[in-house]
């Protein structure tokens, strides 16, 4: 018997060595030395001697199954003095012990808990959890890093476990239940010392006189659950020997050194290959998109959601699983790619799945105890044709090979891959359990003396999601989440709809295509109107003729306010038909164009009117706009003449087109001899068009809108009808003709007998806008965009009287934060809107009035944008063309006579975005393709989610701006925030640009850290930016939308264009570390280490050179924490500061007291 084994067979008999006088003694206080030992220790004791004395120093050699250097060696030896073995690590070992040092392995604490009802020997009980540490060496096992960032596993000679012991028999049940409820939080947040056996503690809690409830924690790196029934059916061994007082088991576990041969005899550079190859072209994390909640509604930690199968569900599976040959895990693992697909929009799929890492090959592996399992991923691609089957025989085959190639740990197969570093491959984790969950073995309760009820377990995860399937009776599914980033209610739904894909594939089989399975709750996912009374039938009239009626209802009523000038509903209708006259005469007939140039104005209201009367069709132009723009804009929209006044002549006539100024005196001469009747000779239609609308085109050029008279119509009808109840007595016009939005303040007045009242469009904008906003003599409409609301609130106090206005909010989404602060504390008399729509349906097709008072408002993000107007269909489609279920996103398709007749000469793009949608049981549908990402809630709401093209790629990974910007605007120093992917050095970065007014120009600095540590503990690296740059304003177009070219232009002017280097030595220092272990140069002291290649082997030797270097004990948390050279600088410096000031806090009371 070697001399390592010798050590091992006294362990396991609680047989202890020592020197007294250089003279061996053997402890035997329970009588176990046989005959067999006794051979064993006389054929030994010299060399026990030599070992007990510390006089053989130890030797790498000695312990071949953790491949020590002698520098690692010795570090380990300086650090213990009772080392029975050292052994290398697992890779998922490695992972779990990498994470935890971030939070001292809280991450990985394993809670095992049951109720133990008998009779109970209290004593026996933490004598047999001893016997196990005595027998078990994972249970004697710390862990060890040493200064080039390797772990090893140090198993101790000895270790003692105590049992903490509570008798709480005194409380109520009520108090009892509140008190486990803490302890099981407090026990998940202790954490271990990582370098300290035993990484595991016992607690038992006297609830009755024989009624116990039982909590084991342990750090996941030491045991996995195919160890825990082992483990807790060994303790029942040993205590039920302990009890009646027979000799204690020789626990027959197999040789986890056996399994790390094993793993150490594989190849991993053929492991490497492989998983190079399977990854190969997947270059972006599959994002769910169904939760980002807002710092108000995070709760730290995680949370738990079951369900349990049916019976008959279970067996129509287990059935389907034997006919195919196919494992219930490559079932499972079909129906969540499915599910992903259809969350994601993604058909190139990447999850996570844990292997048990147990080889049929290694004797006696059932029976071993330690950590084998292994997380891997799963890929799987789907086509527009594929079927279950096809999804089952590619998890099928990974399962395959993972027996082959699985033993590489998943850091290694990402950087194998290439997929971007700092970003994780997978957020979501598929396990199929095939050991038993419960703890114990019931053949055991007659010789224990108790029986264990309700035993169950709970873990941690560093992922977002993770599915645990339990193979029982009944199949079980515990989802383990975040709290920080889903809703309990969100996790529920998505169980839901697993369950009906289970449902489909039991039933249905594997041969149907994916396209046709639907989701659990699809069948609610279109929502009522907000307007349900009918609507009157009556003849599509033109917007000039729905005016002319009111004209003859109201002809005295005040139709027209601007500055000084009035103007009653008759003397509107009189001046523009004298002008439509005056047009006419110059050739506008229907059809033609006419670009109306001037400010707001009586003349351009009248201006607009004429030449709606006259036939034409007008197209807003503004003389802010480059030359070049207004140039292409009047060259690709035909138009024959522009409207202006006089101080635009000389820019309007470089356009090519013949002008018109509206404030000459001649033309008023000529227009003072028309008459002033209505026109009724002009052949013109609703289906006309009413105006052409240039927007931003994706080509650079802007491209033109057409809505027709009687789309634009309907939309004013049906927001006539939603606001019918309310005591408006006219509108305030504050933005530009170019804005769409522009036209429910400009027009639904004059179709109601209201005023409408023209704001002067000069800089002094937002001041005159807020005094209209505290008028409290008249309720007025307004039409604002987000962007307006920030800017607005820095000249209002909080609760200031005013009207009972009607606010609506459009063109940008509106943060749930900004609109409870507008309704709750500015103004909290008006009623608040967010209306939703793009040019493209003719202005809007959903709208939604906020609640002060909603509690769901409170935790979101973003306003809804609500329910679609009586004539709006509204459809929210996948990426295959499939209405969604509730909270799955998807886009948003638009129809109904809302709907714009297309681009103006764009029939290639009028063909792309505008088409004929074709649901099963429905009539063929014109619609818009939005290209906005939507989803339906429960609520019976419709959620604004982004663009489906704001998507940026930041190398290689998927990066939703809005996320990041959703996350920013948690902070309640940030006002606005836009996230942009910028180009500097060579290199593209996320810069994120935010409005903090409260924040004064000298705290900018710390401000911004601030900012990135509440991304960090949000958000994936990938999504953090790596600059934050605080604004005044952020700069807005003319249509009141925030100006991201602007933005980034002004930006980059301010850049500097070299390296920023090192001002002190600690950072010119922390600089060289950074090159030479990233191997480039130069690095900006701002650039961040995991966006130039770092990872986590690479931090472990950072954080040692910094300490042997520099002195300095950084860990992994902090690093995260403060990745560039400043802000670790910082860091350290402040510390150091702190440091400095703590001695002499010291030094003065030691002097004191001398």
């Amino acid at each position: 018997m070697k001399l390592e084994a010798l050590f091992d067979a006294l362990h396991a008999q609680q047989i202890e060595l020592g020197l007294v006088q250089g003279k061996l003694k053997v402890l035997d206080p329970h009588g176990r030395l046989n005959d067999e030992l006794k051979s064993q220790l006389s054929l030994h004791k010299q060399a026990l001697i030599t070992v007990l004395s510390g006089q053989l120093p130890l030797s790498a050699v000695d312990f071949p199954e953790a491949r020590l250097t002698s520098a690692q060696l010795q570090q380990i030896s300086l650090q213990y003095a009772d080392i029975a073995d050292i052994w290398s690590v697992t890779p998922l070992q490695a992972g779990m012990l990498f994470h935890g040092l971030e939070d001292a392995g809280a991450s990985y604490t394993n809670m095992n808990f049951c109720v133990l009802k008998g009779q109970l020997d209290v004593s026996a009980f933490e004598q047999a959890w001893q016997q196990l540490v005595h027998q078990i060496p994972a249970f004697r096992s710390q862990f060890f890093i040493g200064d080039d960032g390797v772990f090893h596993q140090v198993i101790t000679t000895s270790a003692r476990l105590t049992v903490q012991w509570h008798n709480w028999c005194d409380k109520t049940a009520a108090q009892q239940q509140l008190d486990l409820q803490q302890l099981m939080q407090d026990e998940r947040k202790q954490g271990f010392d990582l370098g300290k056996a035993p990484l595991m503690r016992i607690q038992l809690i006297q609830l009755q006189p024989e009624q116990y409830y039982f909590v084991w924690a342990q750090h996941h790196a030491i045991a996995d659950g195919w160890s825990r029934p082992l483990i807790f059916n060994a303790f029942l061994s040993c205590y039920e020997a302990l009890r009646h007082q027979k000799p204690l088991p020789v626990l027959a576990f197999g040789q986890y050194k056996n399994y790390l041969r094993w793993l150490l005899a594989r190849d991993p550079q053929v492991a490497g290959h492989y998983w190079q190859s399977y990854l190969a072209g997947f270059v972006q994390n599959n994002a769910l998109h169904i939760d980002t909640l807002p710092l108000s509604a995070h709760s730290s930690g995680f949370d738990n959601e079951y369900c349990e199968l049916s019976k008959e569900l279970t067996e129509q599976l287990k059935v389907l699983s034997r006919r195919e040959a196919r494992t219930m895990n490559s079932l499972f693992q079909a129906a969540w790619a499915l599910l992903l697909h259809r969350y994601s929009g993604d058909a190139d799929l990447v999850f996570g799945t844990t292997v048990s890492g147990r080889p049929a090959e290694v004797p006696d592996i059932e029976r071993m105890i330690g950590m084998f399992l292994n997380t891997l991923p799963v890929r799987v691609r789907i086509q527009p044709e594929s079927t279950l089957r096809q999804l089952v025989e590619q998890t099928h085959s990974a399962s395959l090979d993972a027996g082959v190639y699985g033993f590489l740990g998943l850091g290694d197969i990402q950087r194998q891959s290439g997929f971007g570093a700092g970003s994780a491959l997978f957020d979501t984790l598929v396990v199929y359990q095939n050991f038993p969950d419960a703890l114990y073995n019931p053949t055991l309760h007659s010789e224990v003396g108790f029986c264990v009820q309700g035993s169950g377990s709970a873990e941690h995860t560093a992922y977002k999601l993770l599915f645990n399937i339990f193979d029982t009776e009944s199949l079980a599914i515990r989802v383990t989440y975040s709290r920080n980033v889903f809703a309990a209610t969100t996790v529920r739904r998505l169980l839901q709809h697993l369950q009906g894909v289970l449902q489909a594939m039991a039933i249905q089989g594997l041969d149907q295509r994916l396209a046709g399975i639907p989701l659990a709750g699809q069948q609610i996912a279109r929502l009522d109107p907000v307007t349900t009374q009918p609507v009157v039938a009556e003849p599509a009239l033109r917007l000039n003729e729905l005016f002319e009626r009111q004209v003859q209802q109201t002809p005295t009523q005040l139709a027209l306010i601007c500055g000084r000038d009035t103007l009653t509903y008759q003397q509107l209708n009189e001046r523009s038909n004298q002008l439509a006259r005056a047009l006419i005469r110059r050739g506008v007939r229907t059809g033609t164009r006419v670009g109306i140039g001037m400010p707001r104005s009586a003349n351009m209201l009248v201006a607009l009117l004429a030449v709606m009367k006259a036939g034409g069709t007008y197209v807003p132009l503004d003389a802010k706009l480059p030359v070049a723009r207004l140039q292409f804009m009047v060259r690709d929209a035909d138009i024959s003449l522009i409207l202006c006044h006089q101080s635009q002549l000389g820019i309007y006539q470089q356009c090519g087109a013949a002008t018109l100024a509206l404030d000459c005196s001649q033309l008023l001469t000529e227009c003072c001899g028309d008459s002033a009747e209505n026109l009724t000779t002009q052949p013109a239609t609703a289906q006309d068009l009413i105006y052409v609308l240039y927007t931003s085109g994706s080509t650079g050029q802007p491209k033109g809108v057409q809505v027709e008279h009687r789309s634009l119509c309907n939309y004013l009808q049906q927001l006539k009808l939603f606001l019918s109840g309310s005591e408006i007595k006219g509108s305030l016009v504050s933005s530009p003709l170019l804005f769409d939005g522009t036209v429910s303040t400009l027009y639904l007045p004059l179709l109601s007998g209201l005023y409408v009242e023209l704001l002067d469009a000069d800089e002094t904008d937002l001041v005159l806008l807020a005094d209209y906003l505290l008028d409290d003599d008249a309720a007025l409409l307004f039409k604002l965009t987000p962007s307006h609301l920030v800017a607005l609130q820095h000249y209002l106090t909080k609760s200031q009287p005013a009207a009972r206005h009607l606010i609506m909010v459009a063109g940008e989404q509106f943060p749930a934060p900004l609109a409870l602060h507008w309704s709750r504390q500015l103004l909290p008399c008006c009623r608040f809107f967010n209306e939703y729509g793009p040019t493209e349906i003719s202005v809007a097709a959903t709208i939604y009035e906020v609640n002060r008072q909603d509690d769901q408002l409170q935790s979101a993000i973003s306003v809804p944008i609500g329910q679609p107007f009586a004539t709006y269909l509204l459809y929210v489609l996948d990426t295959e063309g499939h209405e969604t279920a509730i909270g799955v996103p998807g886009e948003l398709y638009i129809g109904g006579p809302g709907v714009a007749r297309g681009y103006l000469n764009r029939p290639e793009l009028t063909a792309e975005r505008f088409i004929l949608l074709t649901l099963p049981g429905q009539q063929p549908q014109r619609v818009y393709k939005t290209g906005d990402k939507v989803r339906w809630l429960e609520s019976g709401q419709l959620e604004f989610l982004g663009r489906m093209d704001f998507q940026l790629k930041l190398r290689g990974v998927r990066i939703e701006p809005g996320e990041t910007e959703h996350a920013l605007l948690n902070h309640p120093e940030v006002t606005q925030a836009q996230v942009l992917l910028c180009q500097r050095h060579d290199a593209e970065q996320l810069v994120a640009f935010v409005v903090a007014d409260t924040v004064a120009p000298s705290q900018r600095v710390a401000f911004t850290e601030a900012l990135r540590q509440l991304l960090l503990s949000q958000l994936p690296l990938a999504q953090v930016p790596a600059e934050f740059v605080v604004c005044d304003a952020l700069p807005l177009n003319t249509n009141g939308k925030v100006d991201r070219l602007q933005l980034l232009e002004s930006w980059l002017q301010t850049m500097e264009h070299e390296v920023i280097g090192a001002q002190s030595g600690l950072e010119q220092q922390l600089l060289q570390i950074w090159q030479s272990t990233l191997s480039k140069t130069p690095l900006s002291v701002t650039d961040d280490f995991f966006r130039h290649g770092g990872h986590s082997l690479l931090v472990m030797k950072v954080l040692s050179e910094i300490r042997q270097q520099l002195g300095y004990v950084v860990t992994v948390r902090e690093f995260f924490h403060f990745p560039t050279v400043r802000t670790l600088a910082n860091y350290l410096q402040r510390l150091e500061l702190n440091r400095q000031l703590d001695s002499a806090d010291m030094s003065m009371i030691e002097e004191g007291e001398i």
